[in-house]
């Protein structure tokens, strides 16, 4: 659960890279996401590994990290365009240990699966990116609000995407539960409807809400206000897929 969390977060900070460009935002603020990113792809290479490191999972992730290495050091050189395509070749590579780390011979589990961590990662991604952007504006007052805007956007249509393979996840189990011939397609177990009323009010319900205020405070280019607004919808996003995680144990599904 550890690497599949550590692995989302980190191909969502990566592809959100690709949103904006150095012109619009400090060299630095590309430093410090991709000194994250490393340091999540270390995460979930040790964590994976435990089950054999000649899984494809702990090698890409191995990989992943590599990369996420390389970029920290052209972008700490100020080398523009070698870190910009490093950070696409990042972003494939951590696409692919999602799209690789799902085991279901079931087509449509797989793909609920795996669009679903797709949407996941980009959800966690984006609204952390927003969330260390508003910082700079403390420094930076005169920087464009666009970046910080194309993010929260991006955050809210992810959430949306989001909730809805989630629907689709659950209505995966629920087909499974009810149909025998349906079963095959997860591993049967019981979800607890507390947790799942807590992951769709909180996870997604709380978190639209709180995306919807930060785009207003954005309006009225009030970073200050839409920086600890973001705070809030990071920690709400960040419950949301825990409970999912905790969630997916018992379905096999990404909820």
């Amino acid at each position: 659960m550890i690497a599949d969390f550590a692995a989302r977060l980190a191909v969502g900070l990566s592809a959100s890279l690709l949103l904006i460009t150095w012109r619009e935002v400090p060299l630095r603020y590309f430093r410090t996401h991709t000194y994250i990113i490393l340091g999540l792809w270390v995460v979930a290479a040790l964590d994976s590994a435990r089950g054999g490191i000649a899984h494809a999972a702990p090698l890409g992730a191995i990989v992943a990290a590599v990369l996420a290495y390389l970029a920290s050091l052209a972008w700490g050189l100020g080398l523009t365009k070698p870190a910009d395509w490093i950070d696409r070749a990042l972003t494939i590579a951590g696409v692919i240990v999602l799209i690789v780390s799902p085991k279901f011979h079931a087509p449509a589990a797989f793909i609920a699966t795996t669009s679903g961590s797709m949407a996941s990662a980009l959800v966690l991604g984006t609204i952390f990116s927003a969330m260390l952007l508003g910082h700079h504006y403390l420094t930076a007052p005169a920087m464009s609000m666009n970046p910080l805007r194309r993010f929260t956007r991006a955050g809210l249509i992810a959430l949306i995407v989001r909730a809805g393979l989630s629907g689709w996840g659950l209505s995966i189990w629920l087909a499974g539960s009810g149909d025998s011939a349906n079963s095959a397609l997860v591993d049967q177990g019981s979800i607890d409807s507390i947790i799942l009323a807590a992951r769709w009010l909180v996870g997604f319900g709380a978190v639209a809400v709180a995306l919807v205020l930060a785009l207003r405070t954005i309006a009225i280019r009030s970073t200050q206000s839409a920086t600890g607004i973001l705070y809030i919808a990071l920690i709400l996003v960040l419950f949301g897929e825990v409970t999912a995680l905790i969630l997916s144990r018992s379905s096999n599904l990404v909820l």
